[in-house]
């Protein structure tokens, strides 16, 4: 495809379409960088960061949504700004639903477009309590997409998330941004954080939580947070590669998420009868459970 037809798609509701244009505009890219159809897709960025009021319908929306995606499959750094930009436009970003592709999938986005000089501006966002909260627990994930992904050194994501904690969050700020704060900085930096971690947590800023969040942190630092890295890798979505699966994600209609905790003290009530170890499995195999299903 053309440059024209490449910007004339992106608006495209099929699906099919778009992943044509997408593939189109992927390999183009890799061949001119910073050619004629970069600097359109960039003009359309700073366009919306200056003037989001002007992308109202849903064809110019989808094709705002397109160019982020394209931008972020080019790890474009040049539209970090425009693209963090339109995150803190809290009047736009009221206007998206909740569970809109770009909520779910910001961290991804700014973190492909991410260089070390760049986060403190994350770290800004994630502090300021005008900006949305969705955008800002995105923000937080930034930095272990950041780390995963070993797009940032390591020190400069430690050092950036000792200047987080010392910083803090507003102190009427929500508890879980709070513990999502403490939790990612355990995982992080391990024990170069724990002394700003448990002065967090000495301060009791998540009230009557502070003792919940206390002993997830502590089960972190005495050995699980490797761990949690690992875990964090099985559920990890790396850089934008597959034209197909994000065009499906950016159509899709937007996911509904609660963000509810468990409530605390709530028994758990099991409804099947407890499997032993040395039970026959249920799955019929003829082995014991441990050595089939339980492994």
């Amino acid at each position: 495809m053309e440059k024209l037809e490449i910007l004339a798609a992106l608006s495209s509701a099929d699906q099919s379409s778009l992943v044509a244009c997408i593939e189109s505009a992927v390999q183009k890219l890799k061949e001119e960088p910073f050619g004629e159809l970069a600097n359109d897709l960039r003009a359309i960025i700073a366009k919306a960061a200056s003037h989001p009021e002007e992308f109202k319908d849903d064809a110019e929306l989808r094709k705002l949504f397109a160019t982020i995606m394209l931008l972020a499959f080019n790890q474009d750094k040049s539209s970090f700004g425009d693209i963090y930009r339109i995150a803190r436009n809290s009047d736009f970003i009221a206007t998206l639903p909740t569970g809109h592709w770009f909520f779910r999938e910001f961290h991804r986005i700014i973190g492909a477009l991410s260089v070390s000089d760049d986060l403190p501006m994350i770290g800004d966002l994630i502090l300021d309590a005008n900006v949305n909260s969705t955008v800002r627990e995105q923000a937080l994930l930034t930095f272990h997409f950041l780390l995963l992904e070993e797009i940032i050194p390591e020190k400069d994501l430690v050092e950036e998330y000792r200047q987080l904690l010392e910083r803090g969050l507003p102190p009427d700020d929500d508890w879980k941004l709070w513990m999502a704060l403490v939790v990612n900085a355990s995982v992080i930096g391990g024990a170069k954080l724990k002394p700003y971690v448990t002065d967090i947590l000495d301060r009791g800023v998540m009230g009557e939580q502070t003792s919940f969040v206390r002993k997830a942190v502590i089960g972190l630092f005495g050995g699980g947070s490797h761990r949690f890295r690992e875990m964090l890798k099985k559920e990890h979505k790396g850089l934008f590669t597959n034209p197909q699966e994000e065009v499906e994600a950016l159509l899709a209609e937007p996911v509904e998420e609660t963000g509810e905790m468990p409530e605390r003290g709530k028994p758990i009530v099991r409804e099947d009868p407890k499997i032993g170890r040395n039970d026959p499995c249920p799955c019929g195999s003829g082995k014991k459970y441990k050595k089939c299903c339980g492994q």
